[in-house]
């Protein structure tokens, strides 16, 4: 899941107001990809410095409360839908593996 078009795209970061959606897409696919929560908080961390400062910085407290609200399920789901309805991402990827 982290090696989808969509998810490097977030991983770059967004802007404030979209950031905690960001997290959430990011944790997920950390979740899917079955990623030790150390290698996750790594991959959040570089989100967290791409998202960059506006009003307020996206700190990595925030990005680990996120990330350990997605570990604790049991089944999370990925969905490309709900990242374009959050205007994450503008469509499908090329390389969609939920399209599919």
């Amino acid at each position: 899941f982290l090696n989808q078009e969509c998810v490097k795209k977030i991983l770059a970061g967004v802007q404030e107001g979209k950031r905690y959606y960001g997290c959430m897409a990011l944790s997920i696919a950390c979740f899917k990809d079955r990623l030790p929560r150390e290698e996750a908080l790594k991959v959040l961390s570089e989100y967290a410095a791409n998202c960059g400062r506006t009003t307020h910085a996206y700190t990595m407290r925030e990005a680990s409360a996120t990330l350990d609200w997605v570990y604790r399920r049991s089944r999370m789901g990925f969905y490309c839908k709900r990242m374009i309805e959050q205007g994450l991402i503008s469509g499908y990827c090329g390389n969609c593996i939920i399209k599919r």
